[in-house]
């Protein structure tokens, strides 16, 4: 019987493999070869794997901030709508995180425009039980200079934040995700 590198020789002198080491046993194989596909499949459901580029991130990316602005239209300045507003905003970040852009000039003012929202949607989120509460305080006591002083000073990083959103969509030409961020909506 042959062994694993080995022919049979034809002859006393025959052809014989290019090397006389035997080659890996087939267990081996099979275990090494199971190794790589869970180390591949652990990596991807680790997020081991890097998002691919989209072609379309530039209209879906316009499709969540339309979806925002639909979500976030007429909310009332209660608690409800304020947190009806968080969720949308924490929507709105997780999908524009997932796109990417393939073209490399388009990929700093994206990864920008991300950054950008995710700092108003960290600010508002992270100051939501106070601007409810305030929000409250000025309902009842509209001339409360101190609670309005103390409101604007929360949210007023939430606009700045949003507007240099807006800047980075226009340069991407998302003009519903300039609009979703303040800005005017050119498409």
């Amino acid at each position: 019987m042959a062994q694993h590198g080995s022919a049979l020789r034809s002859g006393r002198r025959g052809p014989q493999f290019e090397s006389g080491h035997p080659d890996l046993s087939i267990g081996l194989a099979i275990r090494l070869a199971s190794l790589c596909c869970a180390t591949a499949l652990l990596g991807a459901a680790c997020g081991g794997s890097s998002p691919q580029p989209d072609l379309d991130y530039g209209v879906k990316a316009n499709g969540i901030c339309l979806l925002l602005t639909a979500k976030t239209a007429g909310s009332p300045a209660t608690a409800a709508g304020l947190r009806k507003n968080a969720a949308a905003l924490d929507t709105a970040l997780s999908g524009l995180e997932k796109l990417v852009p393939p073209n490399d000039g388009d990929k700093p003012y994206y990864l920008d425009l991300v950054a950008k929202f995710k700092a108003a949607v960290q600010q508002y989120t992270g100051n939501l039980q106070q601007l409810i509460e305030l929000q409250q305080r000025l309902k009842a006591h509209p001339n409360d200079k101190a609670a309005q002083k103390k409101f604007t000073r929360l949210s007023a990083p939430v606009g700045q934040y949003l507007a240099a959103a807006a800047t980075d969509a226009h340069k991407l030409g998302m003009g519903k995700c300039e609009a979703a961020f303040g800005g005017s909506q050119n498409g």
